[in-house]
């Protein structure tokens, strides 16, 4: 099996730096991609009959707007027989942790996001729960790449 290179893709400037940034660790290290979309969800399983079917109503919703977020991804990267787009449901450090083991990924890249000190003083920084989750290695893509995602760059590999 390959190596892999594992990308959370979110539809913003930092999610599209963290595609390029994926990208281009794929090309340089010959891996495959694999861009993940975690799909929060709602529990159906408290509540009155209403609030259950207001919960499934909008779980799939969830799922589908997901789904438009992939399209997003595969529309920069071309769609090259070397990647994989996938939608993760529930927590997201478990969901990219358990594809990480089962995928033997190299590397995690997750979009730049703002973090207080007290959010990582209490442990709640995505990339610090991924390392306590045992992920070898995460990067933050680099904030303010100008890196461009072409299908033409994944092509000549």
């Amino acid at each position: 099996m390959s190596a892999t290179v594992i990308v959370l893709y979110e539809p913003s400037r930092h999610g599209r730096e963290a595609l390029a940034e994926a990208e281009q660790l794929t090309r340089a290290s010959h891996a495959r991609l694999s861009v993940v979309v975690c799909a929060h969800r709602e529990r159906q399983d408290v509540g009155c009959a209403q609030c259950r079917a207001n919960a499934a109503f909008w779980n799939e919703e969830l799922e589908r707007i997901a789904h438009r977020e992939l399209d997003d991804a595969r529309a920069l990267l071309g769609d090259p027989a070397d990647t994989d787009y996938r939608v993760t449901n529930g927590s997201t450090v478990r969901a990219l942790s358990d594809l990480a083991t089962r995928e033997r990924a190299e590397v995690i890249v997750v979009p730049w996001r703002r973090t207080g000190s007290l959010s990582r003083r209490l442990g709640r920084d995505l990339t610090a729960r991924l390392r306590t989750a045992g992920v070898r290695e995460v990067r933050v893509a680099a904030r303010g790449s100008k890196v461009g995602i072409t299908a033409a760059s994944r092509s000549s590999r």
